[in-house]
C-alpha cells in the first residue's frame, strides 16, 4: 500500500521559525551558551518529549525545538517551557504524534533555538531521535540498501526478509533507475493486531502494510515463517520507495494506479485472482476509470481490491507492449515534472483515454479466449 505524506506544518510556523533569526543578528556577537544534556523521549503512540539543561550568561527571551522528519527539508517549530535561575536554564517541549500523525520508525533531526532579551539567537548542534514503536523489543538487520527491524523472529527467517529486500532493490533500481538511492527502513510486525497500533485513525482497516517513500520507511506485517508473505509484501514496498526515488521532483508524483500495479508486478504472489475480477467487472460494467485511481484507491475493500487488479492488468499490459523501456519512459516523464495527461502521452504516445481504451479492449479480448468457443 502506498500512504501520501503531506506536510502539516503551517505557514505560519514557517514564519514564526524564520523570524527567529533577525536580520541584524551576526555569528560573532551571538551569546554563549554552553549544553549539559539535551535529550528526546518517545512515549508511543502519543508524543515525544524533548528536554533541555544549558548554562549562559545571558538573559533567555524565550526558548524553541525545532525540528524535521527524516531527510525532510520543511521544519517544524515547537515553543517550549523555560526556566532560567542565575546562569542555569531548562527546558522542556512536547510533539504530539495523536493531532500531528506521524508515521512510527522514523528519525527526527532536532535542535534548540535560543532567543536572548537583545533578539540575538543561539541554536544548538542538531540531533537525531528515533520515534519508535516502545512496546517491542526491536532488532536490528541491515543488508544492501535496507535495514530491517523485527521482533520475535528465528534468525534464519530475519536473513531471508533481508535477502528478498536486497533482491527488490536491485531490481526496483535497474527498472527504475533513479539518479540517486537513500537506505530504506523496514519495521516488520508480527501481527495486523500489532501494526494496527501504529495507525492514524480513521485509516483503511484492511491496510496491511504502509509505505512512507519520503520518509524512507516501509512498515508491514510478516508473521515469523512466512515466507509467502515476504515474498508478496516486501518487494512490493520497495517498489514504492524507489519508484518515488526515481521520479522524485517538486510538480507531480505518479499515478496511484501506476505505483500499485508496478508494485503489485513486483511482488510474488497474490495476484493469482485479478484477472477474473477484472474480467468479472468490466463485464458487469463496473470497472473504474484509470482517471478516477490517479489520486487515491477506494476505501471500500471490495472497490479497493478491484482497484489493484486493474492497476496490476492496465500496467502489465503497458510492460507488454511497450517492455520495461515503456515503463522507463513514464518514469523519466514524472521525473520532468510532467502533468498527468501529459507523462502518457509523452511516453507511451497517446492520451490517458486512448490508453484505457486500448487496455479494456485487451482485457476484452482476452475474456473472450479464456471463456473460449461457444
Amino acid at each position: 500500500m502506498r500512504t501520501l505524506r503531506l506536510s502539516w506544518v503551517s505557514l505560519s510556523l514557517w514564519l514564526s521559525l524564520f523570524a527567529l533569526v533577525p536580520s541584524h543578528t551576526v555569528a560573532q556577537s551571538a551569546p554563549v551558551l554552553s549544553v549539559i544534556s539535551s535529550n528526546a523521549e518517545a512515549d508511543f503512540p502519543t508524543d515525544m518529549q524533548f528536554d533541555l539543561k544549558a548554562t549562559t550568561g545571558e538573559q533567555v527571551d524565550s526558548i524553541d525545538l525545532v525540528y524535521r522528519e527524516a531527510n525532510l527539508d520543511t521544519l517544524e517549530l515547537l515553543p517550549a517551557t523555560f526556566k532560567q535561575s542565575g546562569n542555569d536554564v531548562s527546558a522542556d517541549a512536547g510533539a504530539d504524534f495523536t493531532v500531528n500523525f506521524l508515521p512510527v520508525g522514523i528519525d527526527l533531526t532536532y535542535h534548540w533555538a535560543i532567543t536572548f532579551d537583545d533578539q540575538s539567537v543561539f541554536e544548538t548542534d542538531e540531533e537525531a531521535a528515533t520515534w519508535i514503536d516502545s512496546r517491542f523489543d526491536w532488532k536490528l538487520a541491515k543488508g544492501t540498501g535496507v535495514e530491517i527491524y523485527s521482533y520475535d523472529r528465528s534468525q534464519s527467517f530475519v536473513d531471508y526478509m533481508v535477502k528478498s529486500s536486497e533482491e527488490a532493490v536491485v531490481a526496483m533500481t535497474a527498472l527504475y533507475q533513479p539518479e540517486s538511492t537513500f537506505p530504506i527502513r523496514i519495521w516488520a510486525y508480527e501481527s495486523g493486531k500489532d501494526y494496527a497500533g501504529t495507525l492514524a485513525a480513521n485509516s483503511q482497516e484492511w491496510s496491511a502494510g504502509s509505505a512512507y517513500p519520503d520518509l524512507q520507511v516501509i512498515q508491514a506485517v510478516i508473521p515469523d515463517g512466512s515466507k509467502s508473505e515476504v515474498d508478496r509484501v516486501l518487494p512490493h514496498e520497495v517498489s514504492h520507495q524507489i519508484l518515488h526515488m526515481a521520479t522524485l521532483n517538486p510538480f507531480n508524483q505518479p499515478a496511484t494506479w501506476i505505483d500499485e500495479g508496478l508494485a503489485t508486478h513486483a511482488q510474488i504472489g497474490g495476484v493469482e485472482d485479478y484477472p477474473a475480477i477484472v474480467s468479472d467487472a468490466l463485464a458487469g460494467g463496473d470497472l473504474l476509470s484509470l482517471r478516477s485511481l490517479i489520486s487515491s484507491f477506494p476505501y471500500d475493500s471490495d472497490e479497493a481490491r478491484l482497484a489493484y487488479a486493474e492497476s496490476y492488468s492496465a500496467t502489465g499490459y503497458i510492460s507488454d507492449r511497450w517492455g520495461d523501456d515503456g515503463v522507463r519512459a513514464i518514469v523519466r516523464a514524472y521525473r520532468e515534472g510532467n502533468s498527468q495527461e501529459d507523462v502518457i502521452e509523452t511516453a507511451l504516445g497517446m492520451t490517458l483515454d486512448q490508453l484505457q481504451a486500448a487496455w479494456t479492449a485487451s482485457v476484452e479480448a482476452q475474456s473472450r479466449i479464456s471463456a473460449g468457443p461457444r
